[in-house]
Protein backbone atom coordinates (compact mmCIF):
# COMPACT_ATOMS: atom_id res chain seq x y z
CA UNK A 1 0.00 0.00 0.00
CA UNK A 2 1.16 3.50 -0.71
CA UNK A 3 0.07 6.69 0.76
CA UNK A 4 0.00 10.10 -0.16
CA UNK A 5 4.04 10.86 0.75
CA UNK A 6 4.79 8.16 -2.25
CA UNK A 7 6.53 9.57 -5.36
CA UNK A 8 4.23 9.18 -8.04
CA UNK A 9 1.45 8.63 -5.44
CA UNK A 10 0.47 12.02 -4.42
CA UNK A 11 -3.54 12.76 -4.61
CA UNK A 12 -4.51 9.04 -4.31
CA UNK A 13 -4.00 8.62 -0.62
CA UNK A 14 -4.14 5.21 0.42
CA UNK A 15 -7.03 2.71 -0.40
CA UNK A 16 -7.65 -1.17 0.73
CA UNK A 17 -10.63 -3.14 -0.54
CA UNK A 18 -11.97 -5.52 2.15
CA UNK A 19 -13.24 -8.68 0.29
CA UNK A 20 -16.79 -9.50 0.85
CA UNK A 21 -17.94 -11.10 3.70
CA UNK A 22 -18.79 -14.93 3.89
CA UNK A 23 -20.68 -17.30 5.79
CA UNK A 24 -16.65 -18.43 6.83
CA UNK A 25 -15.52 -15.10 6.93
CA UNK A 26 -18.46 -12.73 8.34
CA UNK A 27 -16.61 -9.53 10.14
CA UNK A 28 -14.56 -6.75 9.28
CA UNK A 29 -11.56 -5.18 10.92
CA UNK A 30 -12.48 -0.77 10.71
CA UNK A 31 -9.20 0.90 10.88
CA UNK A 32 -9.26 4.74 10.99
CA UNK A 33 -5.61 6.83 11.65
CA UNK A 34 -6.72 10.55 12.41
CA UNK A 35 -4.03 13.27 12.35
CA UNK A 36 -3.56 14.87 15.75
Amino acid sequence: MKGENWEGNEGYGLVHRSPIPTAVQPRRLLLTLDML
